[in-house]
């Protein structure tokens, strides 16, 4: 999920740090998702937790900013 320019922009030190862990985040969860689906859908929950939390991070980050 992308956030436009402008709302980077505006965008905090802190608000952008956390933005920066939570895809992070995400993107770690897909891949080790990916990597284990055969054996294991332990992951599977991680991934869609990170990926809650960044959706509603950006979220509020948008209705914040704009």
């Amino acid at each position: 999920m992308n956030i436009p320019m402008y709302v980077i922009l505006k965008m905090g030190v802190r608000e952008r740090l956390r933005l920066f862990i939570l895809k992070i985040r995400a993107n770690r969860a897909m891949k080790k998702m990916d990597y284990y689906i055969q054996k294991s859908h332990h992951y599977e929950d991680e991934m869609y937790r990170a990926d809650n939390e960044l959706v509603e991070f950006v979220h509020e980050m948008s209705v914040k900013y704009v």
